[in-house]
Parts: structure tokens; sequence; C-alpha cells
């Protein structure tokens, strides 16, 4: 028979993840994802993917601006569903939000709790180098990724592997372990885990600011944040005052001797860090499109003692 679901989400990976459950013998009564926002030049209203892949399955779609209004609670509780699902949604559950559901509310987090525990868990486990993550199926509680653990699943992290590259995987892992969760629930068979929070790590929120490239950082250290940063905000630097992205590169051996020192290595960009160099493969000067650091330096040479900042 399947148990009656609402659905709490709002971007791409989510919409992902609610095809998946749609999929399942489980029903959907509801979506709730955020109000349309002003984009782009025209500041024209843009739907949530989450709901678009709702609207197009013809559920009902609800977007408040807050879950804390008393209006928006009895509304919650008059949908009688049996749990509530969450995958980034983006607003915080009031405890009287929580306890709506009979068998409460779950959570879709894309890592291995209670490792890299708040928003960027993908790109934070990409940084610091981990060798393998996964998604986590946990019960909510009023803490940050603090409920007990459901279920579990892992991944190994690709050597070359991008966020962007690693949240198709992990949105995909986590569209199978939420619909067998939600199986295991339905039978009964499902037992929490309580997170032990003596091994607990943090993965903030990466803004614009965190995303520009420290040169006194290992060549090592930066390739991973370069990926870790693809395809937002992605990875930047300066030379000349303008802005940089840079978007893929490999660790070589040598460079200079100054940090973020630029040089011409057979027709393509090599820079210095603290330890070892960084071939740019990829990049996008401010105002520009992407393309090859081959095709870059055709029109903007390296002086010599030049240095990215």
């Amino acid at each position: 028979m399947g148990l009656q679901v609402v659905f709490f989400g709002t971007p791409d990976p989510a919409a992902r993840v609610l095809g998946d459950l749609l999929s399942s013998s489980h029903g959907v009564v509801a979506v709730v994802t955020a109000p349309d926002r002003p984009a782009g030049r025209g500041l024209e209203l843009k739907q949530p993917q989450v709901k678009k892949a709702a609207s197009e399955a013809s559920i009902e779609v609800i977007q408040p601006t807050t879950l804390k209004d008393e209006d928006m609670v009895s509304r919650l509780r008059s949908l009688e569903a049996d749990v509530f699902v969450v995958v980034a949604y983006g607003l915080i559950f009031p405890a009287q939000v929580l306890e709506i559901p009979r068998l409460g509310c779950v959570n879709v987090h894309f890592s291995l709790l209670p490792a890299l525990r708040g928003a960027a868990p993908v790109q934070w486990a990409i940084i610091r180098g981990d060798p393998k993550t996964g998604v986590t199926i946990m019960k909510m509680d009023e803490g940050l990724d603090t409920g007990p653990i459901l279920f579990q699943s892992e991944l190994e992290i690709g050597a070359r592997e991008t966020a962007g590259q690693l949240m198709t995987r992990l949105t995909a892992l986590g569209g199978e372990a939420l619909v067998r969760t939600l199986d295991l629930m339905e039978e009964g068979d499902i037992v929490p885990l309580p997170q032990d929070d003596s091994l607990a790590t943090v993965a903030p929120k990466l803004n614009s600011a965190d995303a520009r490239i420290d040169w006194e950082l290992s060549a090592k250290e930066i390739e991973r944040r370069i990926r870790a940063l693809s395809p937002d905000p992605g990875a930047w630097t300066t030379r000349n005052g303008k802005r940089v992205k840079i978007w893929q590169a490999r660790v070589v051996p040598e460079a200079g001797s100054i940090a973020g020192g630029l040089a011409n290595r057979d027709g393509e960009m090599v820079v210095a860090t603290r330890e070892g160099g960084l071939l740019v493969l990829e990049l996008q000067p401010e105002g520009s499109s992407r393309m090859t650091s081959t095709a870059y330096l055709r029109g903007h040479a390296i002086v010599p003692g030049e240095r990215l900042e």
C-alpha cells in the first residue's frame, strides 16, 4: 500500500530524489518548496526545480516563507501524512512541525553522519580529501543533522571528481536509500541508531569569498578546493585586478619559489604554491567564457615575476 508522504525540498538534487519517490509504492500527497525567486538579468520569477517536478506529476505544491505560522502548521497537519521527507529544503523545522507525522520527519543528508553535518557536506568531503562519503537517512530532531540514523549507504570519491559529479552520484544513491528506508519503516523493521556526537564534524556553507584561492596552501589542497567548488560558486583568483575562475587543474611536482607565481610551461599556465605547482587546464577570465589555459595565454602573455593574488 505504501506510506503517505509530504515531500520538502527545493533544488535539482531534491527534484531527482522526488522522482525516485514518485516511482515507488509510496504516495506523495503534497510537496513543500521555497517560493519562486527573481533570477537572471530580467529578474523574472523562477520556479524551484521541485515545484516543476511536482506540477508535472499533478501534486499539490505549497510554498511558505516560514513553517512557524500557525495556519501553515494546521495545513500540514490536515494532510494526514505518515511521514515528512526532507531533501535540501532550506527552512528550519520547529518542534510543532516535527511532531505532526506519526512516523516523524526523515532527512536525506549527503554524508556519512555524524561526519560533515551542515549545508555543504559534498564540497567539504572533497576539500578534506576523504576517500569515501555517502548518504544518511536520519530521523530529524531540533538539532542540525543530529537525529538518529535510519539507513546509510556509502561510495568512494573519484580522484578527479568535482562536487557536481559527486552530487549526481549521491543523489541517485539518496533516492534508492530513501525508498528502502520508507519500505523498512512501513514494515516496522527499522531501529534508529543514535549518532556518536564525539565523532561529529561540520560542513558549513561555502560562499564566493570562501572560493578565493589561497596560493599559500599546497597544490594538492588547492586542486581539491577547485574540484569541490565546481560548479558553484567556482574557485577564483585575481590577475591584474580582474577575477579569473579556475575550473580544472592538475598537480605538478615543481613550480616557482613564490606562491602564486606564474610560468608558461610549453604553452600552458603553471602556478606556484606553498608546496608543488598547479598546471591550469581550464579557466574563465572575468567577462569571458571557459577556455584552456593554452588558449588564454595566446592573448594574455605572462610577464616575468607576475603572480596571481
